[in-house]
Order: C-alpha cells, then sequence, then structure tokens
C-alpha cells in the first residue's frame, strides 16, 4: 500500500511538472473560423478600428459546478499585429441565452461584439460557459462561482495561445466586461480574482460591467415578490432550474415548483434547442399564474429571515457588496424592462460604504434592456481604451469630434440639429444594420426624425480623407 502511495505521488508530481513545463494546463484545441473586417465592424464601434482580427473556437480545461474536472468551449478573437505589438487581453462575457448554439463558439450575434474589441487591439477571450456551446447539460444560469471559473479558465487558455504563437506578445493587462447575464459573470469575474488573490496571475486594469443583475436576492428578486407582469417570465424558471443544478435543494420534480400545465410543457424547451422566445411565448407574464402557490407563498413569506433554500441560493450569487479595488464602471440604462438599473445604483452604494475609491455607475440612457446594448459596451470600450498602457491609434479629428462636430439634443425625439465647425462633404445617417436613414452630403440641417424608430444611429461626418462617427440615440 505504502510503495503504490508513493508511485501515486511520484505520478502526480511528474504529470504537474510536465504541466509547469509545457505550460498547456488549460488550452485543448484551437480551430481558426475567419477573420473580421474592421471596416465591417466601424460603424458600431464608438473608436476607430485599427486591426482586421482572426478568430477560433477554442476548447479549454476548466471545472463544473461540483468542482469536477470538465471541458467547456469559447471563442479567441486576435487583431491582426506586427510582431512588436504588445496586446491586452480581454474577457467578454456574453448575455442570456437558451440555445446551445447561441454562443460565441458558433460564431453568433453577439460575439460581433468581442470582434469589435479585437478590431480595436484587444485579444478577446469569450467563454460559452458551462452548459452551452460543447459542454452538455443544463446551463447554471447567473450562477457566479461557474461564471467566474469557466471566464478564468479561458483566460488562461487564452494566454496559452498567445504564448504558442512566438508574435504574439501579452502585455499583462487584463480587462473585463460582458452584457446582461454578462454583467453578472463580468462582476462575478473579478471578484473571483480578487477574493482568491489572483492579480500576479490576472493583473485587472479596469473591468466594465453593464446591465447586469448584481442583486439577486434584492432588486431583481422584486418581481418575484410584487408578483407584477414581468418581460421575460422564462428567466425565473431558468433561475429555478440553474440553481437546482447548482445546490440540489430548491425542488423535488418541477410540480414542486410549476403549475400544471407548466410543469409538464415548459422543462422540456431547455433541453438547449429551443430559445427564450419560445418559452416566454407560453408562459405567463405574472408570476403567481405559473410558479406554484406553496412554494412561492413561502419564498414570500421568508423576505425578512431568507432562510429558504432560494433565497440562500440568490444570496450566493449576489455580487454588489464588496470593494473592488481596481477600476469598475458599471453601464446601465433607465429603462431596463429586464435588469433593473437599481441593481447598479445599489451596488454602487455598497461599493462606496465599503471604501471603493475607483467605482462608478454611469447612466447610458432612458433605454429598454435591447436598446441599452450599443450605448453601454460602447462606454464601457471608450472607459477601458483609456485605461490602457498602448491605446488603439486615435485619430486627432476624432479624439475631439465635440469640438469638430456633434449632434444635439442627444438623445432626441422629433428633432435633431448638427453642429460642424468645418464643412463636410457628406453627413450620413446609419441604422445599427447598415442602413442608410439619410445622407444630407454636406448641407447642415435641422433634422426631423419623428419617423425613426426608437434606438441608437450611427451618424457620419466625411471631412476629406477622415471619418468622423457619432452616435445618436432616439427614444419614444
Amino acid at each position: 500500500m505504502a510503495q503504490r502511495s508513493l508511485h501515486t505521488l511520484i505520478s502526480s508530481l511528474l504529470v504537474f511538472l510536465a504541466h509547469v513545463s509545457f505550460g498547456q494546463d488549460y488550452l485543448i484545441n484551437s480551430t481558426f473560423l475567419g477573420t473580421a473586417n474592421r471596416a465591417a465592424f466601424q460603424l458600431l464601434s464608438p473608436l476607430p478600428l485599427e486591426y482586421d482580427a482572426d478568430y477560433y473556437k477554442i476548447t479549454y480545461n476548466t471545472v463544473d459546478v461540483d468542482g469536477s474536472a470538465t471541458v467547456a468551449s469559447g471563442m479567441l478573437a486576435i487583431p491582426r499585429v506586427s510582431t512588436e505589438t504588445q496586446l491586452p487581453l480581454l474577457a467578454y462575457c456574453h448575455g442570456t441565452v437558451l440555445l446551445d448554439d447561441d454562443v460565441p463558439s458558433r460564431d453568433n450575434v453577439e460575439s460581433s461584439l468581442g470582434k469589435i474589441f479585437a478590431c480595436d487591439g484587444y485579444a478577446v477571450v469569450m467563454p460559452d460557459y458551462l452548459g452551452l456551446g460543447d459542454h452538455l447539460g443544463v446551463h447554471p444560469y447567473v450562477h457566479a462561482a461557474s461564471e467566474a471559473t469557466a471566464t478564468i479558465d479561458a483566460m488562461r487558455a487564452a494566454k496559452e495561445f498567445m504564448d504558442s504563437e512566438d508574435f504574439l506578445l501579452f502585455n499583462n493587462e487584463v480587462f473585463i466586461t460582458g452584457y446582461s447575464q454578462g454583467g453578472h459573470g463580468a462582476m462575478a469575474t473579478y471578484k473571483y480574482i480578487q477574493d482568491n488573490d489572483l492579480y500576479d496571475e490576472f493583473n485587472i486594469i479596469g473591468a466594465t460591467p453593464c446591465s447586469g443583475p448584481y442583486q439577486m436576492s434584492g432588486v431583481q428578486a422584486q418581481d418575484l415578490l410584487s408578483g407584477e407582469p414581468y418581460s421575460s417570465p422564462g428567466y425565473v424558471v431558468y433561475l429555478l432550474m440553474s440553481y437546482q443544478l447548482a445546490y440540489g435543494n430548491i425542488y423535488n420534480t418541477y410540480s414542486d415548483v410549476l403549475q400544471s400545465p407548466y410543469d409538464v410543457i415548459i422543462p422540456p424547451l431547455f433541453d438547449g434547442t429551443h430559445e427564450m422566445f419560445e418559452v416566454n411565448a407560453i408562459l405567463p407574464s405574472e408570476i403567481d399564474s405559473f410558479l406554484d402557490p406553496t412554494f412561492l407563498n413561502a419564498f414570500r413569506a421568508d423576505s425578512v429571515n431568507k432562510t429558504h433554500p432560494l433565497w440562500q441560493a440568490l444570496i450566493d450569487n449576489d455580487n454588489y457588496d464588496w470593494n473592488p479595488e481596481r477600476p469598475l464602471r458599471m453601464y446601465y440604462c433607465t429603462a431596463d424592462e429586464q435588469v433593473f438599473h437599481e441593481n447598479s445604483l445599489e451596488a454602487l452604494e455598497a461599493m462606496n460604504s465599503n471604501g471603493a475609491s475607483n467605482t462608478n455607475a454611469v447612466n447610458s440612457g432612458a433605454l429598454d434592456h435591447s436598446g441599452c446594448v450599443f450605448p453601454a459596451v460602447s462606454n464601457a470600450a471608450t472607459f477601458m481604451d483609456s485605461l490602457r498602457s498602448t491605446p488603439s491609434s486615435v485619430p486627432e479629428i476624432i479624439a475631439n469630434s465635440l469640438e469638430i462636430a456633434s449632434v444635439y439634443p442627444n438623445p432626441a425625439r422629433q428633432f435633431v440639429g448638427i453642429y460642424c465647425k468645418q464643412k463636410p462633404s457628406s453627413i450620413t445617417i446609419y441604422s445599427l444594420t447598415g442602413k442608410v436613414m439619410q445622407s444630407l452630403n454636406g448641407k447642415l440641417n435641422k433634422l426631423n426624425i419623428s419617423s425613426y424608430e426608437p434606438g441608437v444611429y450611427i451618424v457620419s461626418f466625411q471631412f476629406n480623407n477622415d471619418v468622423l462617427y457619432e452616435r445618436l440615440i432616439i427614444e419614444d
């Protein structure tokens, strides 16, 4: 027995030393998917993009919710840079998805945001999370610990990829961002790094979570307490299934938490082949109409002591009450109907009370959850760019944009004026899909925009060989 134990110890030590020597602890493989053209993404970027970027599907070693070893997938986007360029590493955490293939490694729509960051000069890693992409089973939705470990191990895999390419240099600067559930994931990742003293490995320069549900047991639980209609009731079922997976004590059968017929017809829609709109189309918007009344009443009755298993799970996934040591900006919109903007305000108040010195919450407009994506992520990109030691090259005309050209008021409703210090050769307004809404051919006007749908638009000013882009937000 002693000899076998010694043999096992030596074998384990050799495996460990091999990992240390070769540095391939996390990255399993990478598959080239394509190249992002900077020109194609320029209209979506608040800053001029300098590089095209290659993007890859990666698979990597990580841990499951129970701490056991498992394999997950994600996307890695790398700018096409010269050999002397040093790259910061940015982790982008994606928002809520139900479809297994609606993830970065499958080149989904949201992965475009990561590609834009890569075109701006970051090495960008986008984890699919557990239960999505290559990882089978139920996704542990807004489960802070697994969001953090899936993201951190993806960053480790990204660093190994860069080490394997002789010309890719990492400048030891790390940034973290994400939207919606990704805002919660970005905050969880930052907190995990600080709580576990990982700053030597991940030198966080700045974090910018956007529209995240940081106060799960407070602000975000209010729909369960109030019974008011909620725009995405499928999120509630997703949450219950997630926390049952993670903690094992929320319910025994679906009938314990869902009324008939929802206890039968809803769970099969969480098999990874359906989208959230299919779930929302079946469920009533009022919580009381589909959650089991005994379960729901017990939860509500315990809103003070919070000993109910669901309360305990929600509290375990709060990530607002701590003291970030590195710069943090939370971006939100005040008309967000899915992730209530008070999440950011309550987090700011708690962090300030804990002594945070470089933390703020920034209002990105009176927009709903979908409309907030562009202004919030754009503001996040601008802030992170300001912290980089090797910022992207920004033409003077862009850097001094407000002195040269602007649109006002912004946000606007019916009319917008355009100011230009020097006459442009053309002015064009685009939708986010690239549709030309209006072209002014250099003539300055007070524009009637009452026919435009509410949302975010791009105003392009052409000055000889230079182009200036300004965002225009149109409200209801």
